[in-house]
């Protein structure tokens, strides 16, 4: 089956292959993407574990108040990334690939990041979405709701 132009300059320019948007069309992952989220799935293991060795050694022996404090602000510091770090290992690990249909904005988002707005979702723009991306031109694009992770996109 031929592609249509749009569809494969989609396709070249924004990272995604063919099979990989026929897979996320099925609501499936290709290998490569499944990839890509167990490397977060273990960048969240790793600052759990991280937080709780920090914990551990800097745990109050014989400590004075003062230093029970500073224990204390060191624990919800770190309760925080042990939080965040177990929430990105479960969010890689629901694999659910949601879609969303409707005009594609670019908007600059934190830090001067850009963002991808189609429809409701807002997911962190591929490279190269603002010279790809026709405004006024309708979308849909495949992505990972709980990571606000890009698959792949086609026009309508």
């Amino acid at each position: 089956m031929e592609m249509p132009a749009e569809l494969g300059d989609l396709v070249s320019r924004l990272g995604f292959t063919m099979e990989e948007l026929n897979l996320n069309r099925a609501g499936e992952l290709s290998a490569s993407q499944t990839w890509s989220l167990l490397r977060t799935a273990s960048v969240g293991i790793g600052m759990m574990l991280l937080s709780l060795g920090f914990v551990l050694m800097a745990w109050p022996g014989k400590a004075t108040t003062g230093s029970r404090v500073h224990y204390v602000l060191l624990v919800i510091a770190l309760g925080g990334t042990f939080c965040f770090g177990g929430w990105q290992f479960v969010a890689s690990m629901r694999r659910r690939v949601s879609t969303a249909d409707g005009l594609a904005e670019i908007k600059t988002g934190a830090r001067s990041s850009l963002r991808l707005v189609v429809g409701q979702a807002d997911v962190e723009a591929p490279v190269g979405a603002k010279d790809t991306l026709l405004p006024g031109k309708t979308y849909r694009m495949y992505y990972l709701a709980t990571l606000a992770r890009f698959l792949s996109i086609e026009p309508l």
